[in-house]
């Protein structure tokens, strides 16, 4: 019986020193996460409130926005921007308009 040939294998290329590894996993909403401005905290704030007004857990606020428990609460949290459409969805959901929830954030702010 005659052998084959072995191949070589080719070895994975290092990253470079100079430039950092990117973490594939991280996207463009990820790096929106680390954002903790006035404004999105505030939001959160005010997310809270209304939320533990209307005696809901971030549980059944998540299933309501069709999210993660852990997004509604890194938004509660001031860690997670919420998007436009996410906007509106929690405002369905706690039965405001989205402008209300604008307009506490606001007032907070002052």
């Amino acid at each position: 019986m005659e052998s084959k040939p072995k191949r070589a294998r080719k070895k994975a290329a290092k990253p470079s020193k100079q430039q950092p590894e990117q973490d594939s996993s991280q996207d463009a909403s990820s790096i929106k996460t680390r954002v903790r401005t006035p404004a999105v905290i505030a939001f959160g704030v005010v997310l809270r409130e209304l939320r533990q007004r209307k005696r809901l857990s971030q549980d059944a606020v998540a299933s309501l926005v069709d999210a993660e428990t852990e997004e509604v609460a890194a938004i509660e949290r001031g860690a997670r921007e919420p998007t436009l459409v996410m906007l509106f969805k929690l405002a369905a959901a706690l039965d405001v308009e989205p402008s209300e929830l604008i307009a506490r954030m606001e007032r907070k702010l002052q």
